[in-house]
C-alpha cells in the first residue's frame, strides 16, 4: 500500500472512531425512548408510545411527511457525490497497465476464436461433402 494511499486510510478509520465515540456519548445521555430519529419525517419511539398512552388522542399515527420529487433528487445526487469522494481511484500507471492487460488478452483470445471457427468450419465442410 502507498505511503499516501496508507496515510489517508489512517485518517478516515480515526474519523469513524470518533464519529462512534461521539454517537455513543450522546446515546448514552439521553434515555433510549426518547431518542429521536436524525432523519426528517420518521416518527420517533417517544411520540408513538405517547399516543399509544393517552386515550384523548386521536387513533391516527403521525404519517411522515412525504418528499417532492425535487427533494428526492437532490438527497440522491448528495449521496452519490458522498459515495463518489470515498472510492479510491487508481493512478494513471495503474489504469494503463490494466488497459493493456485487457488488450492483449482480447487479441490472444480472438487468435484462438478464429483459429477454433476456422477448424470447425473445415470438420462441418468434410462432414457435409
Amino acid at each position: 500500500m502507498g505511503r499516501l494511499l496508507k496515510k489517508k486510510t489512517e485518517n478516515q478509520l480515526q474519523k469513524k472512531k470518533l464519529k462512534i465515540k461521539a454517537t455513543q456519548d450522546e446515546n448514552a445521555e439521553t434515555p433510549s425512548a426518547e431518542v429521536k430519529s436524525r432523519k426528517s419525517g420518521e416518527i420517533s419511539i417517544a411520540q408513538t408510545e405517547k399516543a399509544s398512552k393517552d386515550p384523548s388522542a386521536s387513533r391516527s399515527v403521525a404519517r411522515p411527511v412525504k418528499k417532492t420529487a425535487v427533494a428526492k433528487g437532490l438527497e440522491f445526487f448528495q449521496e452519490a457525490r458522498a459515495e463518489l469522494l470515498k472510492v479510491v481511484w487508481p493512478s494513471r500507471t495503474q489504469a494503463m497497465a490494466s488497459t493493456g492487460v485487457v488488450i492483449v488478452l482480447v487479441i490472444i483470445l480472438s487468435f484462438f476464436l478464429g483459429i477454433a471457427d476456422a477448424v470447425l468450419t473445415r470438420l462441418v465442410q468434410l462432414a457435409l461433402n
